[in-house]
């Protein structure tokens, strides 16, 4: 498989070389006889556009794209792909027919004609899937594979599919951000005055500078921004933590699945910092001009897939009550997550629930430590509760114990890089509409 990535990346998903940027054109008075990015004359390119229908139907449509030979650029008409989509299913399975679907990428034209001859391995497609760094994309191809292994009469064959497959379907994550940590400590560093020879003291900035400036679709410049002014807070400088913040609120939040729970980690930090009214204020975005919680639902409305997006409106409706009622002690705190199978949507109330407990009002010593073990399979909402755990501890952390706290930081969290995951540059723009 070959899907759009920025050619200076190497992580994308399926083992090709890079290949296309690729645009499914919703427009049908638009047949782009003209290039959209250089205005050259188009050609056309037959392809083997390979698809997931919901639920769990992959399937490989040959289809003639228009083709721009200059910027590789390729164009599918959507109303076109969904009456080649609809033709097959007729046959096939026809109450799939007018569910969402996804463009995945294409496949290897020696694959294709051979899969037409005989279907493509399912340790191939394994191959293809698993790297997937989107679980809510990645698990409804691993639930299809699996499906197919079920039906393999070798147990042992089975059984070791079956062990891969689990093995990445429990690590729901998938992306993981460990910046909040690493900016507290070297913010208190720099505050000191640490000699910049300190040990990792030098990686770890490298690190926040690559971070802030990544430019994918994790949105991890956002939550870059988000840890800076997390720093600045736990120093005594509020103002400047939420001057950071709004900053970190301009930032590209990624792909719509993403950006929810990027700017509803926003919401969070107000209620960490002592303001939760500000994430009601029209001073976020781009023009500064909606708030918080309007801005994740209306990011949260852009979401292709019709399943996930009413996931994520539900996400935001959630919080929203969350945020009105009283914060949560831990056994309340227990008792919610029995109810809530979502892991995004545990996420976000055990952020919210940890941003309360440390609010300079509500601080909860005893709660804050007791969520540690609750979290630990879960390193995004870990680092930003050890952040929340030793940022008033800073100030009396004698400097033989700071510098400590950033070798071991230095060495354990540095390689976390969610924005060398692929979907970067023009493949994330191509694709962000999707997400």
């Amino acid at each position: 498989m070959g899907l759009t990535v920025n050619r200076e990346k190497g992580t994308h998903l399926g083992k090709l070389p890079p290949q296309y940027t690729f645009i499914l054109n919703p427009y049908t008075d638009a047949r782009f006889s003209r290039c959209p990015m250089c205005d050259q004359k188009m050609h056309q390119r037959k392809v083997p556009l390979f698809i997931h229908v919901d639920p769990f139907n992959p399937v490989v449509l040959g289809y003639t794209c228009r083709y721009c030979l200059d910027c590789d650029l390729l164009i599918a008409h959507q109303d076109q792909i969904e009456a080649l989509l609809a033709n097959l299913f007729a046959e096939r399975d026809p109450s799939v027919i007018g569910n969402d679907y996804l463009v995945i990428g294409t496949v290897e034209r020696t694959a294709w004609r051979e899969g037409m001859k005989q279907p493509k391995g399912i340790d191939d497609m394994l191959a293809m899937v698993i790297p997937n760094a989107y679980p809510h994309y990645r698990d409804l191809g691993l639930v299809a594979l699996a499906s197919a292994c079920l039906a393999v009469p070798d147990v042992d064959w089975v059984r070791v599919r079956l062990q891969a497959i689990l093995a990445v379907a429990l690590d729901r994550e998938g992306v993981i951000f460990a910046l909040d940590l690493p900016s507290i400590l070297e913010g208190e560093a720099a505050r000191r005055g640490m000699d910049a020879g300190l040990p990792g003291l030098q990686d770890v900035r490298d690190y926040l500078t690559a971070a802030a400036a990544g430019d994918d679709q994790w949105g991890t410049a956002m939550r870059a921004g988000s840890a800076r002014a997390a720093a600045l807070f736990w120093q005594g400088r509020r103002e400047d933590a939420f001057d950071e913040l709004i900053k970190a609120s301009q930032c590209d939040g990624g792909f719509a699945g993403f950006g929810t729970l990027s700017l509803l980690a926003l919401a969070s930090r107000c209620h960490e910092f002592g303001d939760p009214a500000r994430t009601r204020q029209p001073i976020w975005g781009r023009e500064g001009n909606v708030s918080l919680l309007d801005g994740a639902q209306g990011i949260a409305g852009r979401v292709h897939a019709d399943s996930f997006r009413q996931e994520r409106l539900a996400l935001v409706d959630s919080y929203l009550t969350w945020m009105a009622e009283d914060a949560p002690d831990l056994r309340a705190l227990h008792n919610k997550l029995s109810t809530v199978p979502d892991p995004d949507v545990r996420r976000a109330y055990k952020d919210l629930a940890s941003a309360r407990w440390a609010s300079p009002a509500g601080r909860d010593e005893v709660s804050l430590a007791g969520l540690i073990p609750i979290v630990l399979n879960d390193g995004s909402t870990l680092d930003a509760l050890l952040g929340r755990w030793i940022g008033p501890r800073l100030a009396r952390l004698p400097d033989a114990e700071l510098a400590e706290a950033i070798r071991q930081c230095a060495a354990g969290l540095l390689d976390l890089r969610p924005w060398e995951l692929g979907y970067s540059g023009e493949a994330g723009e191509a694709l962000r509409h999707l997400y």
